[in-house]
């Protein structure tokens, strides 16, 4: 069993929440991956990560809040940052990124 599946169970047990794990094989690449997860989904709220994805510390509770104080919106996305695998935050690419995909606020 690869180290990332290992990981990904043991961290699964320890949780005091509620999670599906999916391991295709084979891969289903990015799109259809996303499209299947989608389609397996339950609940209110879905938030989509790749295995590279951090969350800074109040994104949950800040995407949260867009729904909240406008309940016609059906999808709400966050800034994205670029980091190095040293944790430096690529500040321009980043404004760049962003700004591509009409993310500001």
């Amino acid at each position: 069993m690869k180290i990332r599946v290992k990981l990904v169970k043991e961290l699964i047990r320890e949780m005091n929440i509620k999670v599906k794990y999916f391991h295709n094989v084979p891969s289903l690449k990015q799109a259809l991956n996303v499209n299947d997860m989608f389609a397996k989904a339950e609940g209110e709220f879905i938030v989509l990560l790749h295995d590279d994805d951090l969350l800074l510390p109040n994104a949950l509770e800040d995407l949260y809040n867009c729904f909240v104080q406008n309940e016609s919106i059906e999808v709400a996305f966050g800034k994205q940052y670029l980091m190095s695998e040293s944790d430096v935050v690529d500040d321009k690419g980043s404004e760049v990124i962003n700004n591509v995909f009409y993310r500001s606020g």
